[in-house]
């Protein structure tokens, strides 16, 4: 077992699953007899996902549709009939055991070469299970790696619980025969882009209300819509949610089980191909040659992998408890409803981060980019270990569930694991130089502006580093918005609770989209992240309402170099921005315009953090400056274009530049 506590928390047992699989054998493992935990058993059954399709073929809402099509398009009814058919055929998902135990057997021999541990959260996963049965069930795992589904149905596998039927992407659909064995393993397929085409639209919506309200297993697909490539959490999506809300809103089932999933990796599988993509330079189409080509590949180790399971969510008791106990199932409340789908999808999003387990990677990473933010000095594996001990600590307090151990011996058995990024010089420890300046870059594939090989060279290990700072931003972002602001008090050293928590509006209203920040409770983590602060004795209360800077100066500039990259790089964007005509401008072309002048503004001196160049980062400003009305976005034909609000934007630059803190490092005292 594994245990990991966060402070004044419980402690969490994580068990790794992969242990008894080293002492067994695999081939007899995957053959064994099956008693599957069904999610949901109920009156009507439904004998397997054929009898599914037809459920859905004959339900009255897609006879009527077929009806309404074929008066409208003036065709055969027939021929409408064979369409719907054949949108059922490319969406539905299939179950075939044989398959699923070969692709097993597939993975544990794979797992087992290159993944030291998989540990899960088995208290919480039995627990579930012993309450499955008596309505669906929604898994919601967090999505940094394609592993994630597949490590999903292992664990439900292993675990003798139904394997849940989980979107997919059309990419793996198109893929030869690998489409074919994710839909065996309980796949289904859901275009990326379907608003404005009523007829597949309608077809999915009701294949989902069925799987939900018809089938057996549980149902799985990732809130976020698509992997994210910073290793931040992204924004809801609300689509697939709605759907599923839908058939607990309109009494198809008594109640719904949601349970948010955190997936942590020790090392992620793409973490050179998501910096390139953040650069701008697009991923390779996914084929079945290109996977097995992957696969082989696979000869490094991978450290661990944590599954946790969290608190499940009721629907019918977070509908009660949002209604304030005034429900009424007999007619429907759709603007409420949707308010309830909207606040759900954060608490969703904010379980997953809440159950993020912080590797010693991770606080390593904290470490060192800080240390190169604004230090030309190598850091000595002496002192590295010392403030990972430390960081560690600090970030229990915030609320972090961070793995312990010997911290030396962590730290260099984690920089074996990551060797492809970080190596030990002597006693120090240095980047590796990850891009070599002969990598050839398709122009076809690059969605920014071209980046120069020596940009590159600096910016590719850094992103990548960064890709492991960043789920410990869940902790930080509130407590270093405060500390960022509090670097500004004059010449009185004091401020007002009221004046600080203005500042920490403006700042946390620009960040909502780089760090998923919920409207709704900004006073409760404005109050929370004040708490932790006196804690960590970065502020002091001089009176009730007046604040001050602790003397944790340390802490403090730690705090505020973390923020830079993303302070520094808004404010880099919103200069360019505020020098563009007040006419449409394609987002594409704002993307390549506003990376270039990030581009020069390094090469310059002007800022100082490579992450500024990320698009991801670039993308989440102009959303941001959007719903503060900087920007006006409109679309045609398909192409989003954004319009600058000279008189908005001015004054979120100007404010935006008083704030900014450029990075500095204090030794110990």
């Amino acid at each position: 077992m594994e245990y990991i506590r966060a402070h004044n928390g419980p402690q969490v047992a994580f068990r790794d699953i992969l242990k008894d699989r080293h002492e067994a054998s695999d081939f007899m493992w995957v053959s064994r007899e099956f008693h599957w935990t069904k999610a949901y058993r109920k009156t009507k059954e439904v004998k397997n996902p054929t009898c599914l399709k037809k459920e859905v073929l004959e339900s009255p809402r897609i006879l009527r549709l077929i009806e309404e099509e074929a008066k409208e398009r003036n065709v055969n009814r027939k021929d409408v009939y064979l369409t719907v058919q054949s949108i059922l055929d490319e969406i539905a998902c299939s179950k075939q055991l044989p398959v699923v135990r070969w692709l097993g057997y597939l993975l544990l021999k794979i797992m087992k070469r290159t993944v030291s541990a998989l540990y899960v959260n088995e208290e919480k996963l039995l627990k579930l299970k012993e309450q499955m049965g008596n309505n669906p069930v929604l898994f919601l795992p967090s999505h940094r790696s394609y592993a994630d589904f597949i490590l999903m149905a292992f664990v439900m596998f292993n675990y003798s619980i139904d394997i849940p039927c989980v979107a997919a992407g059309m990419d793996f659909h198109s893929m030869w025969l690998m489409g074919k064995l994710l839909r065996d393993c309980s796949a289904f397929f859901m275009r990326r882009s379907f608003a404005d085409d009523r007829l597949y639209k309608t077809v999915f919506d009701e294949y989902i209300k069925k799987l939900i309200s018809l089938g057996e297993a549980p149902v799985e697909f990732f809130i976020e819509g698509t992997r994210s490539r910073s290793a931040k959490s992204l924004m809801p999506k609300f689509g697939l949610l709605s759907m599923v809300m839908d058939t607990f809103y309109s009494g198809e089932v008594p109640d719904i089980t949601i349970v948010p999933v955190n997936i942590s990796y020790d090392r992620t599988l793409e973490e050179v191909l998501f910096a390139y993509e953040m650069l701008g330079i697009a991923k390779p189409k996914e084929s079945t040659s290109g996977l097995i080509k992957g696969i082989n590949m696979l000869d490094e180790r991978y450290g661990s992998v944590y599954v946790d399971f969290c608190e499940p969510i009721s629907a019918h008791q977070y509908v009660w408890d949002m209604s304030g106990g005034n429900v009424n199932y007999t007619s429907r409340a759709l603007e409420r409803e949707q308010q309830q789908i909207l606040h759900l999808g954060h608490c969703i999003v904010d379980s997953q981060q809440k159950h993020a387990v912080l590797t010693c990677f991770n606080i390593l990473a904290l470490v060192l980019s800080n240390h190169m933010a604004a230090s030309d000095s190598p850091l000595l594996l002496s002192k590295a270990a010392k403030d990972v001990a430390w960081l560690s600590s600090v970030l229990s307090v915030l609320g972090a569930h961070v793995k312990e151990g010997n911290t030396l011996e962590s730290v260099k058995e984690t920089i074996l694991v990551h060797k492809s990024l970080v190596k030990l010089s002597g006693d120090t420890i240095q980047l590796v130089s990850v891009h070599s300046p002969h990598y050839k870059i398709d122009p076809n594939r690059i969605k920014g502006h071209t980046l120069e090989n020596v940009t590159m060279g600096v910016a590719v290990p850094l992103l990548m580093l960064q890709l492991y700072v960043n789920p410990c931003m869940h902790y930080i972002v509130s407590p270093a918005i405060i500390t960022v602001v509090m670097q500004h008090l004059g010449d009185s050293g004091h401020i007002t609770r009221g004046q600080l928590f203005k500042r920490y509006q403006f700042l946390r209203s620009l960040l909502a989209h780089e760090f998923v920040l919920y409207k709704e409770w900004e006073v409760k983590e404005f109050e929370d992240a004040l708490l932790k602060l006196e804690l960590v004795n970065i502020i002091e209360s001089s009176t009730e309402e007046q604040l001050t800077l602790g003397n944790h100066r340390k802490l403090q500039l730690m705090m505020c170099n973390l923020l830079y990259p993303f302070l520094s790089g808004y404010l880099s964007l919103g200069q360019f921005l505020l020098q563009a005509k007040p006419e449409p401008v394609s987002e594409k072309r704002l993307l390549q315009a506003g990376q270039a002048k990030i581009e020069a503004d390094l090469h310059n001196g002007l800022i100082y953090s490579p992450y500024s160049l990320s698009l991801d980062m670039i993308s989440c400003a102009l959303s941001a400056l959007t719903h503060l009305h900087a920007l006006s976005r409109s679309r045609t034909n398909g192409d989003v274009r954004y319009t600058v609000v000279h008189e908005k934007l001015m004054p979120i630059v100007s404010e935006l530049d008083e704030l900014v803190v450029k990075p500095q490092v204090q030794g110990d005292p």
